[in-house]
């Protein structure tokens, strides 16, 4: 049979299906100690600032879609893609298939942040039939570039690297800053799961500086905040400090989000880390987990709120300050009462 210019876009364990199974423990682990929370997806960003979007903005704007957004911009995944599930739906009856693309590949980044993998392929390889049709080159790419994201979440190291420099190669030729930044940054993902910190470190700089060409302050926070976890990787704690700071310079110009609430966390968990050298940084690390503790209160977002608990409890005791860890217990507990009170009103 013969192979489709769409089907040689893929690697063989994507045309079959195959590719998308389980999650190596070794990269389960890599996650827990380095992203902690949140998803890897940033190649779906759902704001400029974050890095690379969907052409078509206008079709971002329909009732669907944009209720998509707003809620995964508060944290509440499941609402999103169910949001974007009845996009989805309305584009393929309507037959708009730029935008029915679109929406796939919304969809796909909420299928990635619940873990659900499989699906996420699903949508996007139909979202890559459906942008080659519409001979939408920044779609294609942008999708290429997903594509290789869900690889390095599920371990799929040789069709991740495949998928990215074939994304990658396509932005440089479309010269599109916002997206080479993403895919960069997602291909320093990759150098980070193969534990290949200083060439993540040199692929993150150079992401930031593409962020920041392209005015996405909240991509070149993230891009900045992975390179302080490379450089800590190589033991270049001063680099790392360095660029913790920056990050944080850069999301000062962001708006409150689900997205800036786990770029804190994680830039929080990076200067913990940093503190096992520089015992100092742990009140570093406790102004930003309270920082995103507060901002996700003001979004509603429970699952961010319940990560800056936990990570400013476990602070607390580890620096044996037993009464504030208490506290934050009980503050946790409260919590958690007040929201099921509220469920049930």
């Amino acid at each position: 049979m013969r192979t489709t210019t769409r089907d040689s876009q893929l690697p063989p364990a994507w045309r079959t299906g195959k590719g998308s199974g389980t999650i190596s423990p070794w990269y389960v682990l890599l996650l827990a100690v380095m992203w902690s929370v949140g998803t890897l997806a940033t190649l779906w960003c759902t704001a400029p600032a974050w890095g690379a979007t969907a052409s078509g903005a206008d079709f971002l704007s329909s009732p669907h879609m944009a209720d998509g957004l707003d809620a995964f911009q508060r944290g509440d995944v499941e609402r999103a893609a169910a949001s974007w599930q009845e996009a989805v739906h309305f584009y393929a009856k309507t037959k708009q298939p730029q935008a029915h693309s679109i929406a796939l590949t919304h969809l796909a980044h909420a299928y990635e942040a619940l873990g659900q993998y499989s699906q996420a392929v699903h949508s996007l390889r139909t979202a890559l039939r459906l942008a080659e049709d519409a001979g939408d080159r920044t779609q294609i790419a942008l999708i290429l570039g997903a594509l290789g994201d869900v690889a390095v979440a599920t371990g799929d190291m040789a069709e991740a690297e495949q998928l990215l420099d074939n994304a990658l190669a396509q932005a440089r030729a479309l010269d599109n800053a916002g997206l080479i930044a993403t895919i960069l940054h997602t291909r320093g993902n990759l150098f980070m799961a193969q534990q290949k910190p200083h060439e993540a470190l040199q692929v993150y700089q150079e992401s930031a500086r593409f962020a920041q060409q392209e005015q996405q302050p909240g991509m070149a926070a993230r891009a900045l905040a992975h390179a302080a976890l490379a450089a800590e990787q190589e033991a270049q704690y001063q680099t790392a400090k360095t660029w913790l700071h920056e990050a944080l310079v850069h999301l000062q110009e962001v708006s409150a989000s689900h997205d800036k609430a786990y770029e804190l966390l994680l830039i929080g968990r990076a200067y913990h880390r940093l503190a096992q050298t520089e015992p100092a940084l742990a009140l570093g690390a406790a102004a930003v987990f309270n920082e995103a503790a507060t901002l996700a209160q003001s979004l509603k977002d429970t699952r961010a709120l319940s990560y800056a608990w936990g990570y400013l409890g476990r602070l607390y005791e580890e620096e044996r300050r037993y009464p504030e860890a208490l506290d934050w217990a009980r503050s946790q507990l409260s919590g958690q009462h007040v929201e099921r009170e509220e469920g049930h009103n």
